[in-house]
């Protein structure tokens, strides 16, 4: 009887602490685990609650990975005059309008702003990591190219711009881009102090999270991309 009741009460103990740990005090803790502001993170929490476009925010590492058949609903052409190469990129048609409008604002700016690479699918990038790792090897990958199915360039929401060296002339784009691709709705992937992944700084990659988002980014997660997509990810469902 005495073992009965012990037990009952170790079990309503275990019910309470559960009770008590409320979503306030999880974005309590994630705002002292990195060093962020509880109450922006209380209005970045409710922005993504009525948010419509959560899709953008789908997380894509090393640790979640899109399937080999993975293709983006309406993927629409670059006109070759926007890409570096003049070669055929694709992007998702909903960021295509900003792009466009980012690219022509810039040269108003005197920066000329060139897609490098949009999306890709599961297969080109599975050829791609393979080459890489054949020719730098497995350290070099490591640092900058991702496994199929673990790139975010596999969304189509996802650009290289001008360069992937860093040297006096895409530097000029890059600052350019870092002081203004948010009002676009595109926010840097890997930034200088990106603490969640193993990527390197790339100021050439950007993904378009959506004009709000990315002012969030800006203003509430230190400009790191990462950091707001996995605190996003904890109120988001997918259908895929």
């Amino acid at each position: 009887m005495r073992k009965t009741n012990k037990l009952s009460f170790l079990l309503i103990l275990i019910i309470l602490f559960t009770i008590n740990i409320t979503p306030t005090d999880k974005i309590e803790q994630f705002a002292k685990t990195y060093n962020l502001k509880k109450d922006k993170l209380l209005k970045a929490k409710k922005f993504i609650r009525n948010n419509k476009d959560k899709f953008l925010w789908k997380l894509v590492n090393k640790d979640n990975e899109l399937n080999n058949n993975y293709i983006p609903k309406k993927l629409k052409k670059i006109p070759l005059k926007y890409t570096k190469n003049r070669n055929e990129i694709y992007v998702k048609e909903l960021i295509y309008k900003n792009l466009v409008k980012m690219i022509k604002n810039a040269k108003k700016k005197g920066i000329k702003l060139r897609v490098l690479s949009g999306y890709r699918s599961y297969e080109y990038q599975k050829k791609l990591y393979n080459n890489m790792l054949n020719k730098y090897g497995e350290k070099f990958v490591k640092k900058f190219i991702a496994k199929a199915g673990h790139s975010e360039h596999q969304l189509g929401t996802v650009l290289d711009f001008n360069s992937l060296n860093i040297n006096k002339k895409s530097k000029i784009a890059f600052k350019w881009l870092s002081d203004n691709a948010w009002e676009y709705g595109f926010s840097l992937s890997y930034s200088k102090n990106n603490i969640l992944t193993d990527f390197e700084y790339e100021p050439w990659h950007y993904r378009y999270v959506g004009p709000e988002a990315a002012k969030i980014i800006k203003d509430y997660f230190k400009g790191d991309q990462k950091l707001f997509l996995k605190f996003a990810n904890n109120y988001i469902t997918y259908d895929n």
